[in-house]
């Protein structure tokens, strides 16, 4: 799907994740929780494009330094759009979780002299990140072109094996920027405002 499209879901994705995160006792206790959802939320909405840095120059729908750059690097590797390197469950997922990993040994061996603040907001960055990577992969699940499960293996026979994974028939009306992309897109607003408005007005009957 479009950029605007894997926007809107991550915009969605972030507020329904931030949400379980409260409902759940799972954000910090030493910050605001508002605050917290002001850290994760950028962070969501650059990894709800960010698996499309693998197009041509003139498509990548982030054009920060650091996005810039990662195209670069990505295309050094000759990886095309929805690859799976990029698009795959199992390696754009894992590379998340090695995040993640690679955080939780800084904080068990004490590196980098970072403290419990600074280690909560890097945390908290990384769920927006995955939050929404996941939105982007889920998103892309429901094309025309699909996304994969694992990178692809050889056969029987030798030849090429790929593992798509598609929750829509493979006809060209299930393609990217169609009028269903349009309709998904305008569900996604009208979904997030109807989210936004609720957790507003929690928050004005909490203060009444």
């Amino acid at each position: 799907m479009m950029g605007k499209t894997h926007r809107a879901g991550g915009a969605l994705a972030m507020l329904l994740s931030y949400q379980f995160m409260q409902n759940h006792d799972m954000l910090a206790e030493t910050i605001n929780p508002v605050v917290q959802l002001l850290i994760m939320y950028p962070c969501c909405m650059w990894g709800s494009v960010a698996p499309d840095l693998d197009q041509s120059d003139d498509a990548i729908p982030e054009k920060a330094p650091l996005s810039i750059l990662i195209h670069k690097i990505i295309y050094l590797g000759k990886v095309r759009h929805r690859s799976w390197q990029t698009h795959s469950i199992a390696v754009t997922g894992g590379l998340v979780g090695l995040l993640f990993l690679i955080l939780s040994y800084i904080n068990n061996y004490g590196l980098l002299n970072l403290n419990a603040v600074s280690l909560t907001i890097l945390k908290l960055m990384l769920m927006g990140l995955a939050v929404g990577i996941a939105s982007h992969l889920l998103l892309d699940a429901f094309t025309y072109e699909g996304i994969h499960l694992i990178p692809p293996t050889k056969g029987k026979n030798g030849k090429k094996k790929v593992h798509w994974v598609r929750f829509v028939p493979h006809t060209d009306a299930f393609k990217t920027n169609t009028r269903y992309e349009t309709i998904v897109r305008y569900l996604l607003y009208i979904l997030f405002f109807a989210d936004f408005g609720y957790i507003i007005y929690q928050v004005v009957r909490n203060l009444i």
